[in-house]
């Protein structure tokens, strides 16, 4: 199936509690998590996001670059991996 075919039936993964709660951590914009969101889920790239969500090129880099800076990374493979490691150390908190 195309990128663009997965895309269309694209998720929010911040829509339940404990990604919710991963974004409120990271102070994540409503366009940050949506980015993130389609990064995680399909692995898009900056001009699949940008025509996702109708926005420039540009502006889709910059978003990208502000999460990375939030999650203190410095590529979208570290981004998944900071944005699950959040959910798991704040899910492990509301366990323990």
């Amino acid at each position: 199936m195309a990128t663009d075919q997965v895309m269309s039936h694209s998720v929010d993964i911040f829509c339940t509690e404990e990604w919710s709660a991963v974004a409120t951590e990271l102070r994540l914009s409503r366009r940050e998590r949506e980015i993130a969101s389609l990064i995680v889920v399909h692995g898009a790239a900056e001009n699949e996001i940008a025509a996702q969500l109708c926005i420039s090129n540009h502006t889709v880099h910059t978003l990208t670059l502000r999460l990375f800076r939030k999650a203190g990374v410095n590529s979208r493979a570290k981004l998944v991996a900071r944005l699950f490691d959040t959910r798991l150390t704040l899910l492990s908190k509301s366990i323990g």
